[in-house]
């Protein structure tokens, strides 16, 4: 690699661009989660500066590591990167960011937060967010912000309180199926109503984190599956760890819920509409119920019950964020939350609960 240009450190400029650097990748990743995130080169070059300028190339060499060069820009996939956690150190000592030496993990993740918030406070107005429709779903940049990074922004901001569907996906596509037959699938319903004592006790006896339990059901409800494979999308949650894989799918619980998860897909592909192929022997078929219309389904169906709850917060006047299953807002009376719900029951047919909790 060519040698890079080392930046003049007295420049009040360059102090500047260093900190805002900095606070830019400590919002969007943590010291603590070594976990690769996707970020979009041209929020790398908006926030770093175009990687023809000296200074940019040194920022990006001294506080991010690409892990994964793949990108696809039809489907939407960025490279991944993680933190340079030397360089990152270096930098915030040259910016005389306290330092991170000496620092209990509580301390200094507290101290990056700060840091990320102040930086967020300037780069964002919680009132003018842009939200690009895709897929179904609305996208707006805080959400690639980390989770406590956002949610003390808009505290900050007055938005206090964010409300969640309850187990949205397998809430949705159970009432979905319940619509084409009276068949119940009792490990997905036992799910829907105990998800945190069944999600404890697979992370308890897989040894995996509750985290981790809740990252692999969500996507093996997108129709992905869990296995001892690099290629795996989410076998990096296991830690690589062929083991775990094997105990986590043979979980008398996992077992049962792919089994119901299994019949509700085989009742609801007779009732999506798909596009038909036609075989290299000249038989025509539909298209083979895949991951991604499973995903769209799910996607329309979720859109439809929050776009009750996103227009019945702005007929009422109140400053709130999308998000894709839930949204954050100024309080609300519970006298709204009833409305929202009953309104959402009323408008989709689907009877859903919301899970509170504040962002403070």
């Amino acid at each position: 690699m060519k040698k890079l240009k080392t930046p003049n450190f007295n420049d009040p400029r360059v102090a500047r661009r260093l900190k805002n650097s900095l606070a830019y990748v400590l919002a969007n990743m943590s010291v603590n989660n070594p976990i690769p995130k996707e970020l979009y080169c041209r929020d790398i070059s908006e926030h770093l500066g175009s990687m023809s300028n000296p200074l940019s190339k040194w920022l990006k060499y001294h506080l991010l590591i690409c892990v994964d060069e793949r990108f696809d820009k039809d489907r939407g996939k960025c490279k991944k990167y993680i933190l340079n956690l030397k360089g990152t150190l270096y930098v915030s000592e040259l910016v005389n960011y306290n330092g991170w030496k000496g620092l209990s993990d509580v301390e200094r993740n507290h101290q990056d937060v700060e840091l990320a918030v102040e930086w967020a406070m300037k780069t964002f107005d919680v009132d003018n967010l842009t939200y690009k429709e895709k897929s179904n779903r609305y996208w707006n940049p805080l959400q690639n912000q980390r989770k406590v990074v956002r949610n003390q922004f808009l505290a900050r901001n007055g938005l206090t309180e964010q409300y969640d569907v309850e187990c949205c996906a397998q809430t949705i596509m159970y009432q979905t199926y319940q619509q084409y037959t009276d068949k119940p699938l009792m490990m997905m319903a036992e799910y829907i109503q105990n998800r945190t004592a069944i999600r404890n006790k697979v992370a308890l006896d897989v040894g995996l984190s509750v985290t981790v339990v809740k990252q692999i059901l969500t996507a093996m409800n997108n129709n992905a599956q869990l296995q001892a494979d690099k290629r795996c999308s989410i076998f990096h949650l296991t830690n690589y760890s062929k083991s775990k894989v094997i105990a986590f799918n043979n979980h008398p619980a996992i077992a049962y819920l792919k089994a119901d998860m299994k019949e509700m897909w085989r009742v609801l592909g007779k009732h999506i509409e798909r596009d038909y192929t036609t075989t290299s022997n000249g038989i025509t078929r539909k298209v083979k119920l895949n991951g991604s219309i499973k995903s769209s389904l799910y996607f329309s169906l979720e859109k439809q019950v929050m776009d009750v709850a996103y227009n019945y917060l702005e007929t009422h006047n109140k400053r709130y964020i999308k998000l894709h299953d839930a949204f954050i807002t100024e309080p609300i009376t519970q006298e709204q939350y009833t409305e929202i719900t009953q309104l959402i029951k009323t408008n989709t047919n689907y009877n859903i609960k919301l899970e509170k909790s504040v962002t403070w």
